[in-house]
């Protein structure tokens, strides 16, 4: 993904929180009990993230976002 697209995502507060911790290597479920929301939930905001980063998997958005915030983009 190149820099332009990656400055033109807008990611919610919430897709981000779900991003942040997918990103420190948590499964799911734990992102849902950090956040106090249901395990589905988080699914749902990781599911939006990922698609909206271009990523195919909830994996690969973690780290595309891990990679976005170590390069301050």
């Amino acid at each position: 993904m190149d820099a332009e697209r990656r400055a033109s995502i807008e990611l919610t507060e919430k897709e981000l929180a779900v991003l942040e911790l997918l990103a420190q290597g948590l499964y799911l479920k734990n992102v849902g009990e950090k956040l106090g929301i249901p395990w589905r939930t988080a699914q749902h905001r990781a599911d939006r993230a990922k698609d909206k980063l271009g990523a195919i998997t909830q994996f690969q958005a973690g780290l595309l976002y891990g990679n976005m915030k170590k390069n301050n983009v």
